[in-house]
């Protein structure tokens, strides 16, 4: 579990840098994507959350558990008319090529969040050599995903990180970070259903403008290895917290990270936040809706500077008082939309992480 720390701040918890391809993260879009840049200030989707526990193949909650979150998604208001999704937390033997067609035919999700380690990529080196026994692992969940019908994230999950030292900061240079993402992004670069996280969770960056820069150089470099029209996710600063990604400076530093021709077409800022006390996404209890403290300020920079965000990551336990604040949290981000906008719930009180 992570750790809980105020303003957007959190732990991040027992996942390591070598994250190995047993966790997958489901998200769902129900809207072709816009590019019209200054009518639209969120994209994507609303999204369900839930982690599942799973040991040597068998899912902990029981017959019991699962039917709870069938009743969820089945009944949760702020998924009526629009797109549903979970995101599964798996160990060894769990068939998660079998999970996803089952969640695409028989709840109708059509994205999933795959990350991975660079570690994993690169079977240890700080390079973008990747390692292809490694490779052909994690792509055999990417493969899965596309050939159920449904579009995939693939994502870093490395907090900005290469062994605890921060990318271009000490860290690997961004030549070496881009020399990662022009080997991946070219395994990928032909196919549309194909969206590039390219970080998870950056936190105590000492310079945002020199992580853009990282950024920058990650961007380039897909676009270079081919991947000219695929939608692209930035993220900021705090763990990448939609409550500072304005006043810590990742706003206006990502947004000078452009498309090799200068446009931002289709740069898509994103943001994470939780509804429990401490944006831990561990608490039970929610306590706010995140309209006055993230989603109102963060709405009206998008609006003055055309740009765009997606919401990759937000919760709260399966309890009355998430329900009622997610709703309201949902309800705003669709009135500043045109209709396009992700929602990650959590509903992680139903089990424990598996990392």
């Amino acid at each position: 579990m992570r750790s809980g720390l105020r303003n957007g701040q959190r732990s991040g918890g027992p996942l390591s840098d070598n994250f190995r391809p047993r966790t997958s993260s489901i998200h769902v879009c129900t809207q072709q994507p816009t590019r019209e840049r200054r009518q639209v200030t969120f994209r994507g989707c609303q999204h369900l959350r839930f982690r599942l526990r799973m040991q040597h193949g068998r899912n902990v909650l029981g017959q019991r558990g699962m039917a709870a979150i069938d009743q969820v998604l089945r009944s949760a208001p702020f998924l009526q008319g629009s797109g549903e999704g979970v995101d599964i937390f798996w160990t060894t033997g769990m068939d998660g090529a079998g999970q996803m067609k089952h969640f695409v035919e028989n709840d109708g999700y059509n994205v999933f969040r795959l990350p991975v380690g660079w570690q994993f990529l690169t079977n240890g080196a700080a390079t973008g050599d990747i390692d292809e026994v490694n490779f052909a692992e994690y792509d055999d969940l990417v493969q899965a995903c596309l050939d159920a019908g449904a579009s995939c994230i693939v994502e870093v999950h490395n907090y900005a990180r290469f062994n605890g030292k921060i990318i271009g900061q000490g860290g690997p240079a961004n030549d070496q970070f881009a020399a990662l993402w022009s080997s991946f992004a070219s395994k990928y670069a032909d196919n549309d259903k194909i969206i590039f996280g390219i970080m998870n969770e950056p936190h105590d960056v000492p310079d945002i403008n020199l992580w853009a820069e990282s950024v920058q150089a990650a961007v380039t470099a897909i676009r270079q290895a081919g991947a000219t029209s695929q939608l692209i996710l930035l993220p900021g600063n705090n763990w990448t917290s939609a409550e500072t990604f304005v006043s810590n400076g990742s706003a206006d530093a990502l947004n000078k990270v452009t498309n090799p021709d200068g446009s931002i077409t289709n740069l898509i800022f994103d943001v994470h936040k939780y509804l429990d006390f401490d944006n831990s996404g561990t608490n039970a209890e929610c306590t706010t809706n995140n309209i006055d403290n993230a989603w109102a300020p963060l709405a009206q920079w998008l609006r003055c500077n055309g740009r765009q965000a997606f919401n990759t990551e937000t919760g709260g336990g399966n309890v009355a008082s998430c329900e009622t604040f997610m709703c309201e949290q949902v309800a705003f981000q669709t009135a500043n939309s045109d209709g396009a906008f992700c929602v990650l719930a959590s509903f992680f009180t139903l089990a424990d992480d598996i990392v």
